[in-house]
């Protein structure tokens, strides 16, 4: 019993079990999320229910064209996306990053031993980090954000903040100028919604985590 709302694909699953078993190894089967419904509660708004549910607010928006997500009341309903569509690759099945917003912490696990204890600094409160589960999506050496005029070194993009606008973990940034940011605060919310790390740990995660790795964000 995998709980409401989750299920294995057996038709492929079992093709991959057969597989290993013929080849001698090992075989890892992915639960996937179905799409769920959300009953909105007195104080609720986008983006609180972004934060309970894990999905980004402009997902909620899309899958929920004609409701004015601007004016919730108490006892509406919202459809909420499935989670599975925020891992849109090939899992890695042997790695797994986990953030923590309120201690401001990430660790990393592979095979599981921990192989990651790093302090970090999420995204302030205008600007925040959104919880969810998520993937190593995009590599980009260095990246550029025109709205900050912001150079963000070994990015590893993770999320869609809004479509077209990647979130992720990079090193600490750099304006055009050179002025290197929030060195002295890490440990605290600094950024508008990446996970900032120093420059030395930020390199060795961009090799470590490729595509697909799992990076679990939670308050």
């Amino acid at each position: 019993d995998l709980g409401e709302g989750r299920f294995i694909a057996v038709e492929a699953g079992a093709a991959q079990l057969q597989s290993a078993l013929q080849n001698g190894d090992d075989a890892f089967l992915i639960v996937t999320h179905t799409p769920t419904v959300y009953t909105v509660v007195s104080g609720d708004n986008l983006i609180r229910i972004a934060w309970k549910t894990g999905i980004p607010f402009w997902r909620i928006a899309a899958a929920n064209p004609n409701v004015n997500t601007e004016a919730l009341s108490p006892g509406q309903t919202l459809s909420i996306p499935s989670r599975s569509d925020l891992l849109p690759l090939p899992v890695i099945p042997n790695k797994r990053l986990i953030i923590s917003i309120s201690e401001q912490r990430l660790w990393g696990y592979e095979d599981g031993q921990l192989v990651y204890d790093e302090i970090i600094s999420t995204g302030i409160d205008r600007s925040p980090t959104q919880p969810g589960v998520f993937q190593v999506q995009t590599h980009e050496d260095p990246a550029y954000a025109g709205n900050w005029d912001l150079w963000m070194p070994h990015f590893l993009g993770i999320y869609e903040a809004w479509p077209g606008f990647m979130n992720g973990l990079h090193g600490l940034p750099t304006l055009s100028s050179g002025v290197t940011l929030w060195a002295d605060v890490l440990g605290q919310p600094a950024s508008y919604g990446c996970i900032i790390l120093d420059l030395p740990t930020a390199e060795s995660m961009y090799s470590w985590a490729e595509a697909g790795t799992v990076v679990e964000i939670v308050e």
